[in-house]
């Protein structure tokens, strides 16, 4: 039924999707988490980089879903698809908070954030280095909610870049929750290296 809502258009590397005769009046938050089609061990993904992916784009029509998965040995294509959440700026913020945070995650000078019953107050961190999330040196983002719940909600993440990574590089893209309270949630993304060994025999 949700094919009703969207058209989707595939390249080796993206997964560009449309929503079909609607534009929203403000950029929608996206949540995308990654599924693998294939019962068969042999084509199981081998690395954490067959499931590497991050949102490249998103504005009131549709986004995109860079991956670097582009076809292992023995396959014509890649395994790996998506199931995605899109929540509009008009959905009301009491049970459901979201919003697109770019602060202390890139060097880039950009405030397109757009925030539904969150804000984020403590916009200083002591690193901007995304690649700084592997070491344990990236302070991440303290994601305040206007209203607290009456329990530990959930809390869900998704990586988005502003540019597409080469797809030989060994770059992995990963956002964490750090902490979750009533109140707040303490929300980290960076990149790290995939670092592959082999045994030799």
């Amino acid at each position: 039924e949700g094919r009703d809502e969207f058209d989707v258009i595939l390249n080796s590397n993206l997964f560009c999707i449309e929503f079909s005769n609607y534009e929203y009046t403000d950029h929608p938050t996206v949540v995308a988490m990654p599924n693998w089609f294939s019962l068969n061990e042999e084509f199981f993904p081998a690395y954490v980089k067959d499931l590497n992916f991050h949102i490249s784009m998103v504005s009131r029509t549709g986004f995109t879903i860079n991956h670097y998965n582009d076809g292992k040995d023995g396959m014509s294509k890649s395994l790996l698809g998506f199931n995605f959440l899109v929540i509009g700026p008009n959905m009301p913020d009491t049970n459901i908070k979201h919003g697109i945070i770019y602060e202390c995650t890139s060097e880039l000078e950009v405030n397109d954030s757009t925030t539904h019953g969150i804000n984020f107050g403590d916009k200083e961190c002591s690193s901007t280095d995304p690649s700084n999330l592997i070491v344990g040196t990236h302070t991440g983002v303290k994601v305040f909610f206007d209203s607290p719940f009456t329990d530990i909600p959930s809390v869900i993440v998704t990586p988005l870049l502003q540019y597409s990574l080469d797809e030989d590089e060994e770059y992995v893209s990963r956002c964490i929750v750090d902490a979750i309270a009533k109140s707040y949630a303490i929300v980290k993304c960076g990149s790290f290296v995939v670092l592959k060994y082999y045994n030799e025999y």
